[in-house]
């Protein structure tokens, strides 16, 4: 039997999933909306559509290799 091309697989080492920059920066996304909550400040900081762009970064940095990481 062939091996199924669209079949999607975990990574290897998945125990180290945290060190790419784009699970940091995905990561990054709850905690800023979190914090824009409670903070005014940050809320003012913050342009309307920032989570699209950190959401941008996140896959660009997924697009590039990364070392230390396979």
């Amino acid at each position: 039997m062939r091996p199924n091309p669209n079949r999607m697989e975990w990574i290897k080492n998945l125990r180290y999933f945290w060190r790419f920059w784009s699970i940091r920066l995905l990561a990054l996304i709850p905690v800023l909306a979190i914090l824009a909550e409670q903070l005014p400040a940050l809320r003012e900081l913050l342009p309307a559509s920032w989570y699209a762009y950190v959401a941008v970064a996140a896959m660009v940095a997924r697009a590039i290799k990364q070392s230390g990481v396979e």
